[in-house]
């Protein structure tokens, strides 16, 4: 007798193939296999066609979105804003997840939302829709103590639990002893659309880093997409610094890439996550106000800085730390409450 039959559809910013949302996707998956969910029960209603083959589903579309019996909003930061284009951000947010949360409400289906980032928002329609989603959701676990706070107090929501990122408990599974050598790599990711003179500052620092060292750096972007110009790229080549290419495939090779280096430069948080969940140095110089939240979270402040704040000599200490062999140990706290959200999702497919 087959289990499960009914259809359960994850939703989350699987549009593109980005490494962090594509990989909150593939990790949902590998963990309802694991409580016995079949494959084939499994939708991805608005997936791209890379989040799809990476995860291993097959159903993805409106029409198996519609028949699902339960929802899974998955991991993300797609119910906060960033910065700067709030208005674009929130029109996209509603061509994108509108229609699930919509659908979600008015065909009663049963709902968890699980290691989303939450807040602020600045669309009055989009803040009811969520506070909509979220009181009706079984349970609400966000990943930071800002989320929490958002959700009590401008959303007013008492089905809220705090939680962690749950990619950190994931890819702490995935941890593998790593090999001392004496020169050290470093990888470095900084794919930015426009030039800027702290992309020229920073290709100087790292040629600077270089001669004074013996360092390796591998240049990697965390989405696929062939034609990118990555820009630093020709900042580090006019000043002769030598490294290798990484080209991006998916979110396995990736997570490889990173658990065999001995640091990281980032501008993106989950590449930040994965790092420091391996135990290795990241750096981030961040173009989200979400990516502060978890370096406070794993008392890494001090490795965490807007990318328009960089001066030339920021990356001293933490090359240093680097050099030393330090190696990152996430606190206890916050590897619980990541396990948090699969052990309400598990509770909840009981239900």
């Amino acid at each position: 007798m087959k289990k499960n039959k009914e259809l359960l559809s994850v939703h989350c910013s699987y549009f593109g193939d980005n490494f962090g949302d594509t990989l909150f996707a593939v990790e949902m998956v590998r963990f309802l296999l694991n409580q016995g969910i079949e494959r084939d029960s499994i939708v991805l209603p608005f997936s791209s066609t890379r989040a799809l083959e990476q995860s291993g589903v097959h159903k993805s579309g409106l029409l198996n979105f519609l028949v699902s019996k339960k929802v899974i909003f998955a991991g993300g930061g797609y119910f906060g804003e960033p910065e700067s284009k709030k208005l674009l951000w929130n029109l996209r947010f509603l061509k994108r997840h509108g229609l699930v949360i919509l659908g979600s409400l008015l065909l009663n289906k049963k709902i968890i939302v699980s290691g989303v980032g939450v807040g602020p928002i600045s669309l009055r329609f989009n803040r009811y829709l969520i506070r909509k989603l979220f009181n009706k959701a079984s349970k609400v676990i966000v990943r930071d103590p800002e989320s929490f706070l958002y959700c009590k107090d401008v959303l007013k929501i008492t089905n809220c639990k705090l939680g962690s990122d749950p990619i950190i408990s994931t890819a702490i599974e995935k941890k593998v002893q790593s090999q001392v050598s004496q020169q050290k790599t470093i990888g470095v990711h900084l794919p930015m659309l426009k030039d800027s003179d702290e992309l020229y500052a920073m290709a100087k620092e790292l040629s600077v880093l270089q001669k004074n060292n013996d360092i390796n750096y591998i240049v990697f972007l965390d989405f696929y997409k062939p034609s990118f110009n990555n820009i630093i790229e020709h900042h580090l080549n006019e000043k002769n610094v030598k490294f290798d290419k990484f080209s991006y495939d998916g979110t396995s090779s990736l997570e490889v890439l990173l658990s065999k280096l001995d640091g990281v430069i980032t501008t993106k948080l989950h590449v930040g996550i994965v790092s420091t969940s391996l135990s290795i140095p990241a750096f981030s110089l961040y173009v989200h106000s979400k990516t502060p939240k978890y370096y406070k979270l794993i008392e890494k402040s001090s490795w965490c800085k807007k990318f328009t704040d960089y001066q030339y000599g920021d990356f001293g200490s933490f090359f240093d730390s680097v050099l030393d062999g330090e190696r990152v140990c996430i606190p206890k706290d916050v590897v619980n409450k990541s396990l948090v959200n699969y052990v309400e999702i598990s509770s909840w497919l009981k239900k």
